[in-house]
């Protein structure tokens, strides 16, 4: 029968979706009732012994056409310390009892290796299946925390060894975009002694200025910073660091502008062995799950994947360098003209951004000898009706 159940780290989920370390993970309450609603599970908002508080306020949205496409948050870890996750992690066990919902406990120290370890220890006796090793939130790094240890590669294994040292749950190290190499990193961690890592955590932006008074934004009263970068318009930016660690042979929960079912596909196709999303679910709620399983469950069934292990991994060999890729074949545009809309935005893409091939789209009148089948126009056109077709000699 086919169904979502994987393994990742050697534990089982009945799903690969996950919440990730973040607001909705924030209690155990929240865990609980997206489990309920379909996710496989959640990873706590990260722990830690240091108390920390939020600006307010301390998300702001990207937009285009007032679609939210984007989410720049200045928040910083759990503002409960561990002694307060101790009650939650009771209400996880009983989950774990009831639903069969692993436990994914993420925590964050300075440092300090012996505080990872005994961190790590300490989530590991109340029950956590996975350990998730947050050195990657970017808002952290002038407390010796965070991506401040994620962005330098020999720290984050010192880091990976000393937490995975301390316990027998398997961990896996969670990595910032915020640098030049991440598969090496996701390597150093892997020799420190994690199982895989997760990535990506949030990409270091200014999401926008205020204009009409200078201020950056989000504006905490005429203040703002650089902060972590969320939402659709990092999933390519996701994706492609996904690959590189999978390339490597590291398992990876990925993670990055999940908010679709086909953006799920999409992770597990590049290599990742989970996926977890927190903007959507921020956005548009736990319910969105429901739907997103049954599609994936019938996309496997037409297309006959029998387990989502059948499709992992299958678009990395189909990576390859630039120089390799065809550079014989021709192509040219081709409009099917029943659906074209005569909106005439290839026509002026054509003209500005390419070789004035495009002439008429209604009529389907592409000059030829001009087109040089580079796909601005297929990219452009609202309605999908342009395809790009292999000229024949």
């Amino acid at each position: 029968m086919v169904d979502l159940g994987v393994e990742f780290l050697g534990v089982e989920f009945k799903s690969p979706i996950l919440l990730s370390s973040a607001p909705p993970t924030l209690d155990a309450d929240h865990i609980k009732r997206a489990v309920e609603a379909g996710f496989g599970g959640g990873v706590t908002k990260t722990i830690s012994y240091r108390q920390f508080h939020d600006p307010k306020p301390r998300f702001q949205g990207v937009k285009i056409r007032n679609r939210l496409f984007g989410m720049q948050n200045i928040e910083h870890i759990s503002t409960y310390v561990f002694d307060w996750w101790i009650k939650e992690f009771k209400i996880l066990r009983d989950l774990k009892k009831t639903h069969g919902t692993p436990i994914v406990a993420s925590i964050m120290a300075g440092t300090d290796l012996d505080e990872w370890a005994k961190l790590a220890k300490a989530v590991e006796e109340q029950g956590a299946d996975i350990i998730e090793l947050n050195v990657s939130c970017p808002h952290m790094s002038d407390s010796a925390m965070g991506a401040f240890i994620g962005q330098d590669c020999p720290l984050t294994g010192e880091v990976s060894k000393a937490a995975a040292e301390a316990v027998s749950v398997p961990v896996m190290t969670k990595l910032t975009p915020n640098v030049t190499d991440i598969a090496s990193i996701a390597k150093e961690a892997v020799k420190g002694g994690a199982k895989g890592v997760a990535a990506i955590n949030t990409v270091l932006v200014l999401s926008g200025i205020d204009i009409n008074t200078g201020n950056p934004l989000p504006d905490v009263w005429g203040k703002g910073g650089f902060g972590g970068y969320s939402g659709p318009a990092v999933r390519p930016i996701g994706l492609r660091m996904v690959g590189e660690i999978a390339r490597q042979g590291i398992s990876v929960s990925g993670i990055g502008g999940i908010e679709s079912w086909e953006n799920v596909l999409e992770y597990m196709m590049i290599g990742a062995g989970t996926v977890q999303l927190a903007t959507a679910a921020m956005w548009y709620g736990f319910d969105i799950v429901k739907g997103w399983n049954e599609n994936i469950l019938n996309f496997m069934k037409e297309h006959g994947y029998d387990s989502l292990a059948d499709l992992k991994g299958i678009t990395i060999p189909k990576i390859t360098e630039l120089e390799k890729l065809d550079y014989i074949k021709e192509v040219y545009s081709d409009v099917d003209t029943e659906r074209c809309i005569d909106c005439r935005r290839c026509v002026t893409a054509c003209r500005d951004g390419a070789t004035n091939a495009m002439k008429n789209p209604k009529l389907n009148d592409v000059d030829y000898e001009k087109c040089v089948g580079c796909g601005l126009c297929k990219m452009v056109c609202p309605q999908d009706c342009i395809s790009m077709i292999i000229k024949k000699d």
